[in-house]
């Protein structure tokens, strides 16, 4: 009897020993991406999103800036880069809408954002929350404003650095220029299915490229007002790859 009892004591030893180690493991934290500047599972911007995109150098204004936009504080971000991948919204109309991602590595850990147009249907037109995300003619120059947001706030991307081919279209590689503006602490609702560009008042209302009373998004190159600032800037982004042509 006494032998029995060794076993089975010695037996559960065993299995809280194992149980204890399995727990260790699991509690263990792994970080790898950290995208805490949205809280929600991104959904693809439309049906089977088969698109690649194009990933850049991102050259910041300053670590400051980069610090207002991350929402954490940093020691020494590198790698700083822009990811684009959009499609056209409107079928062949040139409204473009997608994902935007910014990304960064401080202190060996891997951190991104991800701002989003996403087709929200026709309350907006045909094509959906994109509408103002176009390329237009400014001063005989090729330019592209697109709006993205993410529940922290939005961005704005301006490519405005392009090779004209003489024939209405631009070269491959382009460039331009990043602007964010956050939300800012709210205990205010933020209205469904409703993107912070078509918001006209309040802590949600994220709109820019104003003009009597409305978005003009034509009206200027850069964001001229909604309290935007710049992030930084970037070249040899393919436009080929990013819009998915």
């Amino acid at each position: 009897m006494k032998s029995i009892y060794i076993l089975l004591l010695t037996v559960s030893m065993v299995f809280i020993q194992g149980c204890a180690k399995e727990r260790k493991a699991v509690e263990e934290p792994t970080p790898v991406v950290d995208e805490d500047r949205f809280d929600e599972t991104p959904t693809p911007p439309s049906g089977d999103d088969t698109s690649q995109g194009n990933k850049v150098p991102l050259t910041i204004t300053s670590t400051s800036t980069m610090e207002d936009y991350t929402l954490r504080p940093l020691n020494d971000p590198q790698n700083i880069s822009i990811e684009i991948n959009l499609d056209d919204f409107s079928d062949g109309d040139g409204k473009f809408g997608g994902r935007i991602s910014i990304s960064y590595t401080d202190n060996g850990n891997l951190y991104s954002s991800d701002q989003r147009t996403t087709y929200s249907g026709s309350q907006y037109g045909s094509s959906g929350d994109a509408q103002y995300n176009i390329w237009f003619t400014s001063g005989g120059d090729q330019v592209w404003h697109g709006f993205f947001e993410d529940a922290f706030g939005a961005i704005v991307v301006v490519i405005d650095e392009v090779i004209d081919l003489g024939d209405g279209g631009v070269g491959d590689l382009v460039g331009g220029s990043v602007w964010f503006k956050n939300f800012g602490a709210t205990y205010a609702p933020k209205p469904p299915m409703t993107r912070c560009w078509f918001i006209r008042r309040g802590p949600y209302d994220c709109r820019t490229f104003m003009s009597g009373g409305g978005v003009s998004t034509t009206s200027s190159v850069n964001p001229n007002n909604g309290g935007y600032r710049k992030l930084g800037n970037f070249t040899g982004l393919s436009k080929s790859q990013a819009f998915n042509e």
